[in-house]
This record gives C-alpha cells, sequence and structure tokens, in this order.
C-alpha cells in the first residue's frame, strides 16, 4: 500500500491494465495529476481570440472594399487595423496557452485602454466647457449631455479592463503563465538518472 497513488491514471499514459508502466517508483509528494488551470485566464485568452478574430474579419473586408473602390487611406487604415487584430487575436490564443509573453502585452493593452477613454472623456469634457464658455450654450449643453452617457458608457469598459489587469497580474496568473511552471512541462516523471 506504501506504492499507492490515488491519482495516478494508466490510461492518461498510454498505458492500459494489461501492461504495467515503466516506473514503478512513486515518489511521496508527486503527483500525476494534470495541473488544475485558471477559468478567468482561460476565458480572457478565448475573449480576444474571437473579439480580434472577429476584427481581422472585419478588417479583411474593409481593406477588400478599399481595394474595390482604390481608397489609398482606406487601404492603409484597413492593413493597420487588420495587422493590430491579427495581432492581438494571436496574443488571445498565446494566452489560451499559458504564453507569458501574451499576460503581459494582454495587460498593456488594457493599460492603454485605460488610459485613451479617460482622454477621450476628459477631451470631450473639455470640448463641452469650451463650447458653453464662448456663448454656444446649446452645443456645450449637447455635448454635456453626451458626455454624461461617454462617461456612463465608458465606466463598463473600464472596469472590465481593470478586472482583466488585476486577473493577470495576480500571483497565480504570473506562477501558471511563467516558463517554469507545470504547464510547460510534460506530463511525464523525470528522473536524473
Amino acid at each position: 500500500m506504501k506504492d499507492y497513488n490515488p491519482y495516478y491514471d494508466p490510461h492518461y499514459f498510454g498505458e492500459d491494465s494489461t501492461h504495467p508502466p515503466q516506473n514503478q517508483g512513486w515518489q511521496q509528494g508527486y503527483t500525476t495529476m494534470a495541473p488544475e488551470r485558471s477559468t478567468a485566464i482561460t476565458l480572457i485568452g478565448l475573449f480576444y481570440l474571437v473579439m480580434c478574430g472577429l476584427g481581422v474579419l472585419q478588417g479583411g473586408l474593409g481593406l477588400l472594399l478599399a481595394l474595390i473602390e482604390t481608397n489609398g487611406g482606406a487601404m492603409f487604415f484597413g492593413i493597420i487595423g487588420l495587422v493590430i487584430n491579427s495581432f492581438l487575436a494571436y496574443s488571445g490564443y498565446a494566452l489560451y496557452k499559458r504564453e507569458n509573453w501574451a499576460r503581459q502585452v494582454i495587460v498593456a493593452v488594457n493599460y492603454i485602454n485605460i488610459f485613451l477613454f479617460v482622454v477621450a472623456i476628459v477631451g470631450a469634457g473639455g470640448f463641452a466647457l469650451f463650447s458653453a464658455l464662448s456663448g454656444q450654450a446649446a452645443i456645450g449643453g449637447i455635448i454635456l449631455a453626451a458626455l454624461v452617457m461617454c462617461i456612463f458608457f465608458s465606466a463598463i469598459p473600464m472596469v472590465i479592463s481593470w478586472v482583466i489587469i488585476k486577473k493577470l497580474e495576480s500571483d497565480a496568473a504570473v506562477r501558471e503563465c511563467t516558463p517554469t511552471s507545470i504547464f510547460h512541462e510534460d506530463r511525464f516523471t523525470h528522473t536524473f538518472e
């Protein structure tokens, strides 16, 4: 009973009951169970893969329409959008596969997202205030009402970005995505013989 391992599954290593495993010595503290994967990291990776994959399709369609119309500016921005969405979709896939560089890229993109939302809100508020003080109160009032709605509707993506940042910067996520983590090893027992 000393060599009994409750976590050992002979079918996981391609062995069946008629062929005993090659390594009979089970070390105390070593488990052959597959490690648990964080659901949050999986969902964030799949979210970026799907959403930016749709962005790639949209960029490809925009590029195709720009080629049909021979619009140089639309082609340029279509190519830029296609490249950025392709990179972020690949980063989402790499995050799903627990690559550390992808975790850092997604965190940086979310910091940039929060920064751009704040700049847009401050810019719209400044324009509304400037319009109201320059004698165009009607335009300033309309922009101020739109600003209130923008603050409300941009608070939701900012909170989502902040939650993504906190999840990906947590100690568990960093350990899970580092090259020395158990996710980057094969599942066979290693010996130093």
